[in-house]
């Protein structure tokens, strides 16, 4: 990627944003673009995917009809792709988990070894999202929780007693900024690989 078109990596830039309860919007939505791209699914077929997760999560009853907690529509999936706008939890949910399912489905991986790709891990991607998102997956929420559960005081000098608990806490992902990196998005160059390669493959756009 041109080092001219990166989002900005310096942390301050993004403090007010993150005051204020949103999203480094920028950096999620350059890193939302390119996983998408990567793996064919342009923003219309996000919206249709997201569509239908909202509307399971409505009919298991986590979500309620009248609750308005972000659109699912193509418009919105471009503005944020464009680091327009920031992100509401519900959005970051859907759309990081029909990413995943996309992922992780047999018809993808299946395309990716007719075209003697590998198959991505999408893991990292994923961790790498919920981090620029600002926000926590409910497992990270978790996994958080359970790794300091041991901690109550400090131990006097000498004890051994909770001293490696607060190493047990899960660590997000720490992107490099240095703007000619491979790794300046997180450890997701990986990523580039794959949307280089789907684009000189139009029958994998879906």
């Amino acid at each position: 990627m041109n080092s001219e078109n990166l989002p900005v990596l310096d942390p301050e830039y993004y403090v007010r944003d993150l005051l204020h309860g949103k999203s480094a919007k920028s950096l999620f939505g350059d890193l939302l673009r390119r996983v998408c791209n990567a793996a064919g699914i342009k923003q219309t077929k996000l919206e249709k995917l997201a569509r239908a997760k909202y509307t399971k999560l409505i009919e298991r009853g986590y979500i309620d009809f009248e609750d308005e907690l972000g659109s699912m529509d193509q418009t919105v999936i471009s503005r944020v792709m464009n680091g327009k706008q920031p992100i509401s939890y519900t959005q970051a949910y859907i759309w990081i988990n029909v990413i995943k399912e996309h992922y992780n489905s047999r018809e993808f991986q299946e395309v990716c070894r007719k075209k003697k790709l590998a198959v991505p891990d999408f893991a990292p991607l994923e961790r790498a999202l919920w981090t620029l998102s600002a926000l926590a997956s409910p497992e990270q929420i978790i996994e958080a929780y359970r790794a300091t559960q041991d901690f109550s005081a400090l131990p006097r000098v000498g004890e051994e007693r909770n001293t490696d608990v607060l190493g047990r806490i899960p660590q997000t992902p720490r992107p490099s900024i240095e703007p000619h990196s491979d790794r300046s998005h997180g450890g997701t160059s990986l990523v580039n690989e794959y949307y280089n390669q789907y684009q000189r493959k139009p029958e994998l756009q879906q």
